[in-house]
């Protein structure tokens, strides 16, 4: 870690479609994991504060729920992860996950499992209906969400992966017709046009240069919106790789997705969560699906990574300005 220490607390990613990344120090993400099926779902843009999701409550190995973790600064492991602010959401008895928080923390977006799609279908194991979440302060717990009953339009499943800084872009994976019953999903972007406003899918737009005509089921993308990570079922190392995309501003195109060096293996790599230049994604290498995290940075030759303020003040030591972890 020490060697990559610099790297690892700076972002955004300088976003030159030549820049090459690789991911190393590769890790179990330390306190995250338990013997139960883990997965990232948002982590703050300091990497102190994590969202994932979690059969450990269940009972069961295919029920998730919501769970939050903290730390004082990124050296250290989170605290074990507990039901928290996400305790009514986790009171309904289907999936939960797939959670995006707004920068304020008081916007929620999240995936909760459908029952049966349009056709009458039986869809199980899939966080497919999307909802959202307000509150008013960050003490509060999340409410129970609202279906957003529009955006469906595009597809039985969606599941919100990421949201812009200014909350006005969300990116989406959006499942299939209502005819399969397997999903294949593509990305999308749906923009809005204040925080107060619903995401409708007139505003929504297809992200063509990151999908294929195989499964793009998750995205992570960088502050600045010019950095992205994607999970495919495209033919690459394992059963679900990790692929990395750059454009030159958010009104340009992506470059074709790129295998992410260092982060695959031949089991399934997948569900990408950046906090800076830090990655946290869910991998089965170790037998169960558990969560990893490792550092972006250039290749050798490549451009570098831009150092933010905000990141590099901690190195003096900064913590959570909010936190309910215990001193």
């Amino acid at each position: 870690m020490a060697a990559y220490l610099a790297v690892a607390i700076s972002f955004p990613l300088l976003h030159s479609s030549a820049t090459a990344l690789q991911l190393v120090d590769v890790r179990e993400a330390p306190g995250l994991n338990s013997p139960s099926l883990e997965a990232p779902s948002w982590v703050s843009e300091d990497g102190l504060y994590a969202v994932i999701e979690s059969t450990r409550s269940s009972g069961s190995s295919t029920l998730y729920d919501l769970f939050e973790a903290e730390r004082y600064s990124i050296d250290e492991p989170f605290s074990t992860p507990s039901q928290g602010d996400f305790r009514d959401i986790n009171l309904v008895p289907r999936n939960a996950g797939f959670a995006v928080v707004s920068s304020d923390e008081l916007e929620l977006f999240y995936g909760q499992e459908i029952v049966a799609n349009s056709v009458g279908i039986p869809v199980t194991g899939t966080t497919g209906n999307m909802y959202r979440s307000v509150r008013d302060t960050v003490d509060e717990a999340w409410p129970v969400g609202t279906r957003q009953s529009a955006i469906h339009s595009l597809g039985d499943h969606i599941r919100p992966l990421a949201l812009s800084t200014d909350g006005l872009r969300l990116y989406l994976s959006v499942g299939p017709p209502p005819a399969r019953q397997t999903p294949d999903w593509d990305l999308w972007v749906v923009s809005r046009s204040s925080t107060q406003d619903e995401f409708l899918p007139s505003n929504a737009e297809v992200l063509a240069s990151l999908n294929s005509d195989a499964s793009e089921s998750e995205l992570t993308i960088s502050s600045d919106e010019t950095t992205v990570i994607i999970s495919s079922s495209r033919p690459g190392v394992g059963g679900a790789d990790l692929w990395y995309s750059t454009r030159d501003s958010i009104d340009d195109a992506f470059s074709p997705p790129s295998l992410l060096p260092g982060a695959n293996t031949s089991f399934s790599d997948r569900r990408p969560v950046l906090a800076g230049s830090q990655l946290f994604f869910s991998s089965t290498r170790s037998g169960e699906q558990q969560i990893y995290v490792g550092t972006l940075i250039p290749e050798p030759g490549s451009l570098g990574i831009a150092v933010c303020g905000v990141i590099a003040a901690q190195l003096l030591g900064v913590r959570r300005s909010r936190s309910k972890i215990n001193p």
